[in-house]
């Protein structure tokens, strides 16, 4: 959704009212994000003497693998967009820690900058839940599922990359 802030601004006086849904259903990059549903947003972009700041939250269904088990889930993000709007120009003087969003042309793209916050928001480990057990190291079996026949780490007795053999050696003397 793109929106012309110099004309929105001529015939909204004080803010503009934002109620949209961003249809999107998969986001590559780092790790890649399935949205499951269309991400619907509620907010306004004010008009102020000081500039234009734009208020907006959002909820996006995502699905992702756990980073421990493999397994998909769905959880949902929660997005607060929170800039002031400015133009190109205007950032190069302003303080680089402020929240500024640099717009060109003085049109807005919406769904680009909901789309940016999702990937900032994606964790870069998801979780199924925060105490997931993983998966068994020795033979692969979900722990979440059920436990394995596997003996505990210290009497598993590992196969050693021989030009690491000596490192092992090391750890026992301590």
């Amino acid at each position: 959704m793109k929106i012309n802030l110099r004309k929105a601004k001529e015939e909204n006086d004080q803010y503009l009212d934002l109620d949209l849904n961003v249809d999107i259903r998969s986001i590559e990059g780092v790790h890649s994000l399935k949205v499951k549903e269309p991400i619907h947003g509620e907010g306004k972009i004010y008009f102020t003497r000081d500039g234009v700041f734009l208020n907006l939250t959002a909820k996006a269904l995502v699905e992702s693998s756990c980073s421990r088990c493999l397994k998909d889930f769905e959880e949902t993000l929660q997005l607060k967009l929170n800039y002031e709007i400015v133009s190109s120009e205007i950032a190069e003087e302003m303080d680089q820690e402020e929240d500024i969003l640099v717009v060109d042309h003085d049109v807005i793209d919406l769904e680009e900058i909901i789309i940016e916050e999702l990937i900032m928001k994606a964790p870069m480990k998801p979780l199924c839940k925060e105490d997931c057990k993983g998966i068994c190291n020795s033979c692969g079996q979900n722990l979440e599922e059920g436990s394995c026949n596997c003996a505990p780490n210290e009497e598993i007795n590992e196969t050693i990359d021989p030009r690491l053999a000596k490192l092992k050696g090391l750890l026992k003397e301590d």
